[in-house]
């Protein structure tokens, strides 16, 4: 369906010539050329003073607006942290804040949210801070997922794009235009835990598509043996000639952290740029990214990986936590990191979605069946609700497939 449909590259554009026929992508900033470590600067103090002038620039950058500015929070650190800038620029005193809370008490991050809150409160007395919190019920979310699928053009890949959409349907209920996000933290400060369970796996591997597909498979490498006999490998794309594998193959002997950052910028963090641009457009709010400021993005990576890596205790965005001692609550600089989690995470569990997607890809119309080996999907449902093997990720890809499919092809 796609084949020989490509998307541009981040950080360039393309250009068609009518008269000649020919396509022309130029690159007007170039992400590789950002990872030369600088050797000027060496003390940690300076590395650490250098950093928060940094990112209060990308802050204040993108403060300007002429239409009052939302903030998308959680109960982490990247998201805390550019509201504890924005607060100290002292250039607006009144903030809106949406949180996305859960049902699921072992997934909601309010008790930390609150607690970030009530710490920057009394560091900032005479800011206006004004907490819009959701939840959102099984009925809502499925109706926010049917809705969204048309929107999204594409199978929806993250099972809180749907958490988003009904926080910027609030945001817009509440005539509110623009909505900041903390996305691209992990990417440039080495946040992600896949990051650390990938540095500890590569050393123990011993060929080079091991090596690669470490990467480019990330928490899916598990599953690599049941996709490929899902798809037989029948007219599909082969992953090692698409850009992505190919780029990797390329510099595989690069230092493997610098590597996972280069790699994740570059590719992962389009898909995660696309789903916040096309939900944020759905519902006519411009989401802005401050992390993701080109300085600040070109200061982190020339950053000697120990910055942001404390190897011997696994502990990740170091400079940022660092940064940010004294300025924020002490438990949101120390929890561990919870992403963006979702009451979908249990929902799939329960036997009412077992039917929603038994139905939908075992159906003799859907595309498991149409386009795949539709035995082995079946398996695949059978032995994740049966407890045999666990594969949520896999089960909420091949369900989002088939809403996807439903709604553009049958």
């Amino acid at each position: 369906m796609f084949k020989q449909v490509k998307e541009i590259e981040a950080g360039t554009y393309l250009s068609y010539d009518v008269a000649n026929s020919k396509v022309k992508i130029r690159k007007y900033w170039d992400l590789e050329k950002t990872f030369i470590i600088s050797k000027s600067i060496k003390d940690l103090k300076s590395i650490e003073e250098l950093t928060l002038q940094t990112i209060d620039k990308a802050v204040s950058s993108r403060l300007v607006s002429d239409v009052p500015i939302s903030f998308l929070l959680s109960g982490g650190i990247d998201s805390q942290a550019l509201l504890e800038r924005a607060l100290n620029l002292n250039i607006i005193d009144k903030i809106y804040l949406y949180f996305a809370d859960n049902n699921d008490k072992n997934l909601s991050e309010k008790k930390d949210l609150i607690e970030g809150l009530d710490y920057l409160k009394n560091r900032y007395p005479n800011k206006k801070l004004n907490l819009f919190s959701k939840k959102i019920s099984h009925e809502k979310y499925m109706k926010e997922l049917d809705d969204l699928i048309w929107y999204y053009d594409e199978p929806i890949q993250f099972v809180n794009s749907i958490l988003l959409s009904h926080l910027c349907r609030q945001i817009r209920k509440n005539k509110k235009k623009v909505a900041w996000s903390g996305e691209g933290s992990d990417e440039i400060f080495y946040g992600y835990n896949r990051f650390i369970n990938s540095s500890n796996l590569f050393s123990t591997l011993d060929n080079q598509d091991s090596k690669i597909g470490n990467i480019y498979y990330g928490g899916g490498l598990h599953t690599v043996p049941t996709i490929n006999k899902l798809t037989n490998k029948k007219e599909i794309a082969n992953e090692k000639e698409l850009d992505a594998w190919v780029w990797l193959k390329k510099n595989i002997d690069k230092d493997f952290d610098t590597l996972q950052q280069m790699y994740s910028q570059k590719y992962r963090l389009q898909m995660l740029l696309q789903r916040q641009d096309r939900v944020g457009m759905k519902h006519s709010i411009e989401i802005r990214t401050p992390y993701l400021s080109p300085d600040l993005v070109a200061f982190t990576n020339k950053l000697n990986i120990k910055y942001k890596y404390d190897k011997k205790k696994q502990t990740t965005k170091l400079i940022l936590k660092n940064v940010f001692k004294n300025k924020l609550a002490n438990r949101i600089l120390t929890k561990k990191k919870d992403g963006f989690p979702s009451d979908m995470l249990e929902w799939i569990k329960q036997e009412r979605m077992h039917k929603l997607i038994k139905k939908a890809v075992t159906s003799k119309n859907s595309f498991c069946h149409s386009y795949l080996e539709g035995t082995i999907a079946n398996q695949i449902v059978y032995d994740h609700y049966n407890k045999r093997k666990d594969y949520s990720t896999l089960i909420w890809m091949l369900f989002s497939l088939e809403l996807w499919h439903k709604k553009f092809f049958d």
